[in-house]
């Protein structure tokens, strides 16, 4: 009974929505890293550099991630991957189609919130114009 919990054995479980971050939507060649780099838009912040290459192909937005060594030992490099890659995540449906989007950990990510990660991402992603502006509604229908 795989499907049920222990507690209910014929209740099903509950579905929840799923945002996933597959291996399809992240950057892993060098070559892409260095065209971001090369001919996209930078925007610095405390804890992050977001590098933004709009238009790079079609379909749903791509990531990379870099920590160097410089961000901390093994254990906090990766705390700040897990964070940032969750960030994306969760940020995923609202990003720009098409874009190649890199972020550069600063060294003192790995000293920062997941909080204080997620509001800089939100400013320095605003200021390149990452987000995607919302589908506009039809205008409220009268009565």
């Amino acid at each position: 009974m795989a499907s049920s919990s222990p507690e209910f054995p014929h209740e099903p479980r509950p579905v929840r929505a799923r945002l996933r971050f597959p291996k399809e939507a992240r950057l892993f060649r060098r070559a892409e890293f260095q065209r971001v780099r090369a001919d996209g838009r930078d925007q610095r912040g405390r804890h992050l550099i977001v590098s933004l290459l709009a238009g790079a192909e079609t379909g749903p937005s791509r990531f990379g991630i870099i920590t160097s060594r410089r961000v901390g030992m093994a254990v906090v490099r990766s705390r700040v991957r897990r964070r940032l890659r969750e960030i994306l995540r969760l940020a995923r449906p609202r990003l720009v189609a098409g874009a190649w989007i890199v972020l550069i950990a600063r060294p003192s990510a790995g000293r920062a919130t997941s909080t204080a990660l997620r509001e800089e991402w939100e400013r320095l992603i605003t200021r390149l114009g990452g987000i995607a502006s919302p589908p506009s509604s039809p205008p409220p229908v009268a009565p």
